[in-house]
């Protein structure tokens, strides 16, 4: 081959060259975009189901049976199950929801959250035993306890509360009263008063070593307890949930 052929040669792969780098970029970034738009497609377990119940309730303070505190409570389940699309076999290790980010639109009460208490009577009992910061981690287990924060690990339900507390003194008299949402309105409490945005994250870990990250938001309370008196939300549409490996 002359030399002038070879030159030749030269000038036509360079542009080829770069051509190919430019697909292969494009290629890659246009992949993290969907990634991070879209998020894992083949989660070894999913969230089926979120259940919201948002009301109110009033615990007894000391010993006068007439002075109530009034909580308004949001409690929070969700249900995982193994996602049939996914071929391999895999357990949960751990199920965690932390960073909580919660804003209230007026300063009145305290926010807290709670974990699930081995009371028959009701799922929750805000009292400071059960109280958390900013972390819950529920370990994979044979079968699903909420009391001892342990899921299935092929499936189960996981469980906590948010709460907004130190709303008001109620004091009992003759009147007949229902602990619920419609007892905030006897603290002159209104919708906007409860109001809270909440976000945080939820972590699926499984036994060989994956992790899935997803941040989660909600406006608490669910419906217009102030008038129903206790609502609910089954968001089985999960669509805009987004995990991500970490």
């Amino acid at each position: 081959m002359s030399e002038h052929s070879k030159q030749n040669e030269k000038i036509i792969k360079k542009p080829l060259i770069i051509i190919a780098l430019v697909i292969i970029i494009a290629t890659i970034i246009a992949f993290f975009l969907r990634y991070n738009l879209e998020g894992e497609k083949n989660l070894p377990f999913i969230i089926t189901n979120i259940r919201i119940i948002s009301t109110a309730q009033a615990n007894i303070i000391g010993d006068n049976q007439d002075d109530l505190n009034i909580i308004q409570n949001n409690d929070f389940y969700f249900y995982l199950e193994k996602n049939p699309k996914y071929k391999k076999e895999e357990s949960i290790s751990k199920v965690t929801f932390e960073n909580f980010n919660i804003k209230k639109s007026s300063e009145k009460g305290t926010v807290n959250i709670y974990i699930p208490s081995p009371s028959k009577a009701l799922p929750f009992s805000y009292t400071d035993e059960y109280k958390v910061q900013n972390s819950i981690s529920y370990n994979g287990s044979l079968t699903t306890n909420l009391p001892s924060l342990e899921i299935g690990n092929q499936g189960g339900l996981t469980a906590f509360s948010i709460t907004l507390e130190d709303l008001g003194i109620y004091k009992k008299d003759d009147e007949t009263v229902t602990y619920d949402g419609t007892i905030l309105p006897k603290l002159n409490l209104t919708n906007d008063d409860i109001a809270m945005e909440v976000s945080f994250d939820v972590i699926i870990e499984t036994l060989s070593g994956k992790k899935f990250k997803s941040n989660l938001q909600f406006d608490l309370p669910i419906g217009n307890i102030i008038e129903e008196g206790r609502s609910f939300l089954d968001k089985n549409n999960l669509d805009d949930i987004v995990f991500k490996r970490f």
